[in-house]
């Protein structure tokens, strides 16, 4: 399933999809937990950062992670651009 978003998401940026769909893209599905570890330090820091956009930790979390994956998106297109003939 989350290779075939992945997929759809990519085949939409190669033909063009503007960064507002891409995020909306990457936004849409149904909600899961991730459960992982972070020092205290970078979570005090995060919760702080997040507190000063008025957003909660898990919005800013989800804000940075669908930042990442754009700029990830961008990347590889650029890699994946062939020069026209």
């Amino acid at each position: 399933m989350l290779y075939e978003a992945a997929r759809s998401t990519l085949q939409l940026a190669q033909n063009g999809i503007c960064p507002t769909d891409t995020q909306e893209r990457l936004a849409e599905s149904d909600e899961t937990a991730i459960a992982g570890c972070t020092p205290r330090n970078l979570q005090d820091a995060a919760r702080k950062a997040a507190g000063m956009r008025s957003m909660g930790f898990c919005v800013f979390a989800r804000m940075c992670l669908i930042k990442e994956l754009k700029k990830g998106l961008q990347l590889w297109l650029q890699k994946t651009k062939r020069p026209r003939s």
